[in-house]
């Protein structure tokens, strides 16, 4: 993925910086500190027709803590995209992640929010329960604040290291210069206090407009910025709370442009032209390799389809049987339990994690839920 490439080129010789002056001291020092975060992309961010960041305050803990991240960067180095597996897993919508289940007032249930009225999704809840997971992995997270500040729950402030690793990483890390060259975002929402906006930024940007008191637009050439509140504060300190900051975010997404409909970001299925070439070119090799040659054509056009229509659309006509011998019927296990073993046999078998990353993204279940997740446990 070009992107995790990017982040590597611009954050990695400033961690290599950061670490050297830190371990000048006493690990021990840095006990209860957690090492820096860096911007992490969703799976289809690289082909997001508009890329949008979400930007809040600080992470609540990031293992491993400095006193173990220091010693084992220096042996072994630091590879960005490991830190990104539960983040493109999503597991930013469990309770796990967050302490408790995402509101609308937490960070991650305001954006699922948003992502839900952009959509036309009338619960976002459904979002967050499982739903229509590919609204969800097309765009960045980032935070600024890459060490978190002394009010956090996931930090100890009084380690003797803390304000020499805070301090520190501010410098190298806290900037939207930094995110902007990694990830060429077309928007960022940042999501803060005024200060923490102010020292992110730097200079350059001009407000263009603050909407309902709530909601500061601000540009930079071709980058834009909307600033609002984090929700935890929305919702104490504004009449209707992080429902109305939502709404706001979803009319400026779509009064600049900076959002497409998920038809436009999407096509469906595949052009008629091709499904009968592949029809015929997946008769006679295996199944596993059938499932992979569609899913490859469908990231070649930007699309997706149901598992039940790879079943009934591609699999049948092109003669491949269920292990029974009998034509596929497009139940609803069957087709998201085929997904799932084809993409286990390539990720975990094959040692092609290439294949397996397509077929993911490739086949959903009838609510827009990724299938191969479906018999993985998520």
């Amino acid at each position: 993925m070009a992107t995790i490439s990017n982040i590597q080129r611009v954050y990695g010789p400033l961690l290599d910086k950061f670490v050297r002056e830190l371990a000048k001291y006493p690990y021990d020092d840095y006990a209860g500190v957690p090492h820096p975060f860096f911007p992490e992309v969703g799976r289809n961010y690289d082909h997001a027709l508009k890329r949008i960041a979400i930007v809040g305050k600080e992470t609540r803990g990031w293992d491993p803590n400095l006193d173990r991240f220091i010693p084992d960067y220096l042996s072994n180095g630091f590879d960005f995209s490991k830190e990104m597996a539960e983040f493109r897993n999503m597991d930013f919508k469990n309770s796990s992640w967050m302490g408790g289940r995402p509101t609308r007032a937490s960070f991650w249930g305001f954006w699922m929010n948003v992502i839900a009225k952009i959509y036309g999704v009338q619960d976002w809840t459904e979002i967050r329960d499982g739903k229509f997971d590919i609204l969800l992995d097309s765009f960045a997270w980032g935070n600024a604040n890459a060490i978190e500040t002394a009010t956090s729950h996931g930090v100890n402030p009084g380690a003797p290291g803390y304000l020499r690793a805070k301090r520190l990483a501010e410098q190298k890390f806290d900037s939207i210069d930094l995110l902007e060259k990694a990830l060429a975002p077309h928007v960022v929402i940042l999501l803060c206090s005024l200060g923490e906006r102010k020292r992110y930024l730097g200079d350059g940007f001009s407000v263009v407009e603050v909407v309902e008191g709530r909601v500061s637009v601000l540009q930079r050439d071709g980058l834009f910025v909307f600033h609002a509140p984090h929700p935890n504060n929305q919702r104490q300190r504004y009449p209707g709370g992080a429902d109305v900051f939502a709404r706001i975010m979803r009319d400026l997404l779509a009064r600049y442009n900076l959002f497409c409909p998920l038809p436009d970001v999407f096509h469906k299925g595949l052009i008629q032209d091709s499904k009968q070439i592949l029809i015929t070119e997946c008769a006679g090799i295996s199944k596993f390799d059938a499932i992979a040659k569609v899913a490859l054509e469908l990231r070649r056009q930007h699309s997706y389809m149901t598992a039940r229509s790879l079943c009934l659309d591609v699999l049948n006509p092109a003669g491949h049987k269920t292990e029974y011998g009998t034509p596929y019927t497009g139940n609803t296990k069957g087709p998201c339990r085929l997904v799932s073993t084809a993409w286990s046999h390539f990720q975990h078998n094959e040692n092609r994690p290439d294949i397996a990353e397509k077929i993911a993204l490739s086949f959903t279940d009838m609510k827009g839920e990724y299938a191969y997740r479906k018999c993985q446990g998520g």
